[in-house]
């Protein structure tokens, strides 16, 4: 497979549950180690990701399709989920620094309309949408280039899937390039630049 993505584009994976684009995106994201073989250019510098952690540092972060399952630790608070994917940058030296926390974790609140009593709720007490958009925070505070997008408005309801795509569209025009799956061809076409 191959395929390109430009800064500030939204490119549309389309096909039918199980056609194989979510494995593509596990590729990409090196959740399949050496089984998985190519390269990936980021920003002009080719690389090889062989796992999640060197996504990450090549700039490449993504939203899974299962929020529940592989986004998010439920029963862990709404601030420490968002700051999960960015401990090594919050605590290079192992210890976490609530006041750090926070300070990287409001401003994306606010910026996503993060509806939460507090930071220090369970994300498992949030509806459906909030917790998708703290399951996105989680990997913009990464600061990635390449944002991968498996399903990313399945199971919530129609207001939180409209705030969803206003983030996206906000993102593409912030230079971020995105890959979308979705199984829902209406969606697709109104959200992609190009569709594969």
């Amino acid at each position: 497979v191959s395929l390109t993505v430009r800064a500030g584009e939204i490119v549309g994976l389309a096909g039918l549950r199980g056609s194989g684009a979510s494995e593509l995106m596990g590729c990409l994201f090196g959740r399949f180690g050496g089984r998985a073989h190519g390269l990936i250019e980021v920003r002009g510098h080719a690389q090889r990701v062989s796992s999640p952690t060197a996504a990450i540092r090549a700039g490449i972060a993504m939203l899974t399709n299962d929020r529940k399952a592989t986004g998010l630790v439920l029963p862990m608070s709404v601030l420490h989920n968002m700051t999960l994917a960015s401990l090594p940058r919050l605590a290079p030296l192992g210890v976490v620094q609530r006041d750090r926390e926070l300070d990287l974790a409001a401003p994306l609140m606010r910026s996503l309309n993060v509806r939460a009593a507090s930071p220090d709720v369970e994300v498992s007490s949030l509806s459906g949408g909030n917790q998708q958009k703290v399951a996105l925070a989680k990997w913009l505070m990464t600061e990635p280039s390449v944002l991968l997008l498996d399903e990313p408005t399945r199971g919530i309801d129609v207001g939180a899937k409209a705030e969803i795509h206003a983030i996206m569209i906000s993102l593409a025009k912030k230079g971020k390039a995105i890959i979308m799956i979705s199984s829902e061809l209406p969606e697709i076409l109104g959200m992609s630049d190009r569709i594969i």
